[in-house]
C-alpha cells in the first residue's frame, strides 16, 4: 500500500506526520467496498490522503482457508517524514 500513499506536499513542507485508522469493507470477492475514517490524524489532508490510498487498493487475496464472505477490517495508515 505504501506505493499508493501520497504524502501531501503541503503537509510534508510543514513537517507534519500522523497516523490514520481507516475502516475497510472487503467484499467476498476481495474487492474493496466502503472505506470510512475510523480514527483521525487530526490533520484533514492526511485523513483524505489515507482514504484515497485505501480506495485505490487492488482486490485483496483472502486466505484460502477463509470461506468467501464480506469482512470489515481496520487499516492503520502512517505518514512519516524520512
Amino acid at each position: 500500500m505504501r506505493e499508493l500513499l501520497e504524502y501531501p506536499a503541503s503537509i510534508r513542507r510543514r513537517g507534519l506526520s500522523g497516523r490514520v485508522e481507516v475502516e475497510v469493507f472487503v467484499l467476498a470477492n476481495g474487492v474493496i467496498g466502503d472505506v470510512t475514517l475510523y480514527q483521525s490524524s487530526s490533520e484533514p489532508l492526511l485523513d483524505e490522503a489515507a482514504l484515497a490510498a485505501v480506495k485505490r487498493l487492488p482486490p485483496v487475496r483472502l486466505p484460502r482457508d477463509l470461506p468467501p464472505r464480506e469482512i470489515r477490517v481496520r487499516v492503520p495508515v502512517v505518514f512519516e517524514l524520512r
